[in-house]
């Protein structure tokens, strides 16, 4: 078993990894997010959107009461799908950030976008 792991290199960007990420030898960042963009959809996130190159997850929807809940305070987005001009309605839209670049190089139809903000409607405080 490895004891130092600061000599060990990230399979994808060559950065030092931390012995937490050792088995899969990935830095913390790539390891976020490899996990990010493969991730499955679960029971609480609708819809996984890349849109200029920026990673949003649609949370199920919350009542606007509980709007203190809500990523953008419930502003609703309308998101159109590339693939097929659907249209999804959200008010609870996570942004996990940009993707970097060594991400896109690596994973280039992982990490396409999917999607387009169609509007975005501000909501009142």
């Amino acid at each position: 078993m490895k004891t130092n792991s600061t000599d060990s290199k990230c399979k994808i960007c060559k950065s030092d990894i931390n012995e937490d990420y050792y088995r899969e030898q990935l830095c913390f960042r790539c390891y976020h997010w490899i996990n990010t963009i493969f991730a499955e959809i679960d029971n609480n996130t609708r819809h996984r959107f890349i849109i200029d190159g920026n990673h949003y997850c649609e949370i199920k929807k919350f009542p606007i009461h509980l709007k203190y809940l809500l990523k953008f305070y419930g502003d609703n987005f309308t998101i159109r799908l590339l693939d097929n001009n659907a249209i999804i309605l959200c008010n609870n839209l996570w942004s996990q950030g940009k993707i970097p670049e060594i991400i896109k190089e690596k994973f280039p139809k992982e990490t396409a976008n999917t999607a387009m903000f169609e509007s975005i409607q501000v909501k009142k405080s």
